[in-house]
């Protein structure tokens, strides 16, 4: 965001612009709306395209980048226990199953990107356990070394 100048889309400080400009009894239109919904439209497609599934469910019905924001934010800020256990727990079960490796790794590092969110990352030490755990008795040798 920073690096496109879309921060300022994304957090209201650049805020938005209303489709019309009323001088008296005239009414015209905006020139300057069409540029800021192009912009506020390139930071949203940023947001959406970072998001897992059901962090985009919770994103459904908004329309600028400023709204996803703050929807996601109100969603995820609350850092309580039982979220983070959870999310923590979730991480810990996680099992390859009969996904591939490549597929069991992109879920494992979906789900431990989400206790980020709450301000409470999982360990680097925590994640190499868990993931050797997760891969199963198939990669018991791979583990052990």
């Amino acid at each position: 965001m920073e690096y496109q100048n879309l921060t300022g889309y994304v957090n209201g400080t650049i805020p938005w612009l209303s489709p019309t400009i009323t001088s008296g009894d005239t009414v015209t239109s905006n020139p300057a709306y069409l540029s800021w919904v192009a912009t506020d439209q390139r930071a949203l497609i940023l947001i959406q395209s970072s998001l897992l599934k059901e962090a985009m469910a919770e994103t459904l019905g908004q329309n600028t980048s400023d709204a996803v924001w703050t929807t996601l934010e109100r969603a995820y800020r609350h850092a309580s226990v039982e979220r983070v256990h959870t999310l923590r727990d979730s991480v810990q079960n996680l099992k390859k199953g009969s996904s591939s490796v490549v597929e069991f790794s992109k879920k494992f590092k979906g789900t431990c990107d989400q206790p980020q969110a709450t301000g409470q990352p999982i360990s680097e030490d925590d994640k190499f356990h868990w993931i050797l755990c997760g891969l199963g008795f198939t990669f018991e040798t791979f583990s052990t070394t």
